[in-house]
């Protein structure tokens, strides 16, 4: 379990591992912190997976409507600040000033 902990500490502190260094990992904040150092104005931070990570197989088995449903609630939830960083994406989208 020790390694566990080492490989979470390691990529929270550097955004990657050792042995995945190929994606880097980021914040919603540090997402915003970089694109702030261009003229361009943001629009929207979205978490395109939200927490489908979690429970990938439940959703890629729901029937049609309650697919519907589960998209209704990602779309509901895409937005809130206090969830982006539970994506394992994010969609940043800008205008240029």
């Amino acid at each position: 379990m020790t390694d566990n902990f080492q490989i979470l500490e390691e990529y929270l502190d550097k955004g990657y591992t050792k042995e995945n260094s190929v994606f880097y990992a980021s914040s919603p904040e540090e997402i915003e912190l970089v694109m702030s150092e261009f003229r361009i104005k943001q629009l929207h931070n979205i978490a395109t997976d939200g927490l489908k990570f979690v429970i990938r197989d439940t959703v890629n088995e729901l029937s049609d409507s309650d697919f519907d449903r589960w998209l209704n609630y990602h779309y509901r939830t895409c937005e809130v600040r206090s969830l982006l960083g539970y994506s394992e994406h994010c969609l940043y989208i800008g205008t240029k000033l």
